[in-house]
């Protein structure tokens, strides 16, 4: 190499770095401070240069990618290009009526190619930091970091749990009977004369008649009967959570004081207090599938697949619970039962066992159990099926953009979409966002969609893929991107249902009240309703992430108790109805507990174990 430019290589090399780590954090964050910028890149750079000379050395830990890696250098693509991707989406302050003038994905420029290469060149610099960290750790801590997977001690747990709930307690006083919504509404609108109809899950519907009827039984108000269903839901959920809480510091073998940090968070956070007596379907269905997942995370640390009869009964029941709270609940499961079996064939082909049918059972039993009950027995208490339309909110969606930008259509398509809604009302009516308001709107006609939808759908998106790629950007960008503002300092999860605890002017009725039992307003101002949240985006890329590192430490059968969450987050890519909600993703940011100790046991201790679970 020419003396000239071998002095010129490292200030070259800062320089590009500097300017990589300029563009990654104005896409990633929104801005770029200069001496942010120059920091991050000091120290990303002595990082580098400190494990080139181990490398020099001939050090057990290289630099290079190896050909191993390239699920991971694929998973780095991915996210690159959705930070670019997010970069462009622009969202008003109407993010649920916004129109195509407010909600919009800012044009592509030619710098966008420029960042992307950045972009992904500070993401591999990253990703191959933390792994020589990780490895060093690993191999200065090589002996004694096994930890024991035993049964969880039922003390700490019911103490755990107990504390929890006292924690939310006055959330409850506060907001009495508990937080009650539109949906909440729907199903008292049921419970009290109206046809029973699973748009709202039934079981939701008629546990909450059973309350009330209770509470009138021994001489209580509607009100009283409300807030035992409250009461149970919190009860349901402390106990997952306390369990929660116990599980994590037993199996990352840390000092057991920790898990008092554990039950401080899970009942100090408004986010997870509010959810405790929120009226909503969603909190029951998300502690079920955050169970499961230590269920199957137990199951996966033990040398051999396999469960206990405790634990078989419980992932049944709670599977069932699962499917009966929210209606995307059987995908899930039905998804999870159909991996599991392909599996177990292959491993059966193979000649290898690793014990599947203790997991498949239970979920053969809840599905059966479901199918039944949603079947039969619903038909004989006369359930409304759940809607068509509930089902096709994106591609409805994707349609309603290409009429509304005017997109390419035959002679059909404009003729089906016309007999939906009149042609020239989609640009005023369609929602980038949101497909509500335009199902919802008087003029709409449901009836076609009984008759040639696909077919209609597939011309369309033949001849406009990009508007339908943009049109499902806008309604699912908050469960992906993490770099919309919007979406990543989201906290009207609660105010988005309209509580009609502190918007009194929609009323409740039915007899039913809602007061502050603790009387000063004062309690409300310290009780808050609005609360940040781990982002959707955010977890969603850690569990990319956490299954390609599990895979490249050679745990591919850990991926398993990450699979509810993938298959949940799998449901809203497909048919969300609203660019994002936390509601919906709940059970994914409970259930990050259960990622860290697989990661730990994995990437830190080596996967070492002394025995396996006995619950």
């Amino acid at each position: 190499m020419h003396p000239l430019a071998k002095r010129l290589q490292l200030p070259v090399h800062v320089l590009l770095l500097y300017f990589s780590i300029y563009v990654f954090t104005q896409y990633t964050f929104g801005y770029s401070l200069p001496l942010v910028a120059a920091l991050l890149t000091l120290a990303l750079f002595i990082c580098c240069h400190k494990h080139s000379l181990k490398n020099d050395k001939g050090s057990q830990n290289k630099t290079k990618w190896r050909g191993s890696d390239s699920l991971m250098i694929f998973a780095l693509v991915l996210l690159a290009f959705s930070l670019v991707l997010g970069h462009h989406i622009r969202i008003g302050e109407n993010t649920y009526a916004g129109t195509i003038a407010e909600n919009y994905i800012e044009p592509y420029t030619w710098f966008d190619a420029v960042a992307y290469i950045c972009i992904l060149y500070v993401l591999m610099l990253i990703a191959r930091t933390i792994t020589h960290i990780t490895t060093d750790y690993r191999l200065k801590n090589a002996s004694g970091t096994a930890v024991k997977v035993l049964s969880i001690p039922p003390k700490p747990f019911f103490i755990a749990s107990a504390t929890i709930a006292a924690l939310w307690l006055p959330y409850l006083l506060t907001y009495w009977p508990g937080l009650i919504f539109g949906d909440t509404l729907s199903s008292l609108n049921q419970i009290f004369g109206a046809p029973l109809s699973n748009h709202h899950p039934i079981v939701f519907t008629l546990t909450m008649k059973l309350c009330i009827q209770v509470a009138s039984f021994i001489g209580l108000s509607r009100t009283s009967g409300i807030a035992l269903y409250t009461i149970l839901q919190m009860a349901f959920m402390a106990i997952c959570l306390g369990y929660l809480a116990v599980w994590f510091i037993e199996r990352l073998g840390i000092r057991k004081q920790f898990v008092w940090l554990m039950v401080a968070v899970f009942g100090i956070s408004p986010y997870i207090a509010t959810y405790s007596i929120a009226l909503w379907k969603d909190p029951v269905f998300s502690c079920s599938i955050c169970i499961i997942c230590v269920i199957l995370a137990d199951a996966v640390l033990a040398r051999k697949v396999a469960l206990s009869q405790l634990q078989k009964i419980t992932l049944c029941l709670l599977s069932l619970l699962a499917m009966l709270f929210r209606n995307n609940g059987v995908y899930i499961v039905f998804a999870l039962v159909l991996l599991l079996t392909a599996v177990s064939i292959v491993s059966r082909v193979r000649k290898q066992s690793y014990g599947y049918a203790s997991i498949l059972l239970p979920l053969f039993l809840s599905l059966a159990a479901y199918l039944i009950i949603s079947g039969p027995v619903y038909s004989a208490l006369h359930v409304v099926p759940t809607e068509k339309v509930e089902s096709l909110g994106i591609p409805l969606n994707q349609m309603a953009r290409v009429v509304a930008l005017n997109g390419d259509m035959s002679d059909s398509d404009r003729a089906y979409m016309d007999s939906l809604l009149p042609l020239d009302q989609y640009k005023d009516k369609y929602r980038p966002t949101c497909t509500d308001l335009l199902k919802w709107d008087p003029e709409f006609n449901s009836e076609p969609l009984n008759n040639n939808f696909w077919s209609h759908w597939t011309s369309m998106m033949l001849r406009n893929p990009k508007v339908y790629f943009e049109a499902w950007e806008m309604q699912t960008f908050g469960y992906w991107a993490i770099n919309v503002p919007a979406a990543a300092q989201y906290t009207a999860n609660i105010h988005a249902g309209v509580p009609r605890n502190v918007n009194l002017e929609y009323g409740i009725g039915y007899d039913i009240s809602s007061k502050n039992l603790l009387s000063l307003d004062s309690f409300r101002n310290a009780l808050p309703l609005s609360s940040y949240s781990i982002s959707g985006g955010l977890v969603f890329w850690i569990l990319i992430f956490a299954c390609t590192i599990l895979i490249l430490n050679k745990k591919w059968q850990w991926i398993l108790p990450v699979l509810p969450l993938l298959l949940l987050y799998g449901t809203l890519l497909v048919a969300s109805p609203i660019w994002y909600w936390p509601r919906y993703i709940f059970a994914a940011q409970l259930a990050l507990p259960v990622v860290i100790a697989l990661l730990y046991r994995a990437v830190i201790t080596n996967g070492a174990h002394k025995s396996r679970a006995t619950q």
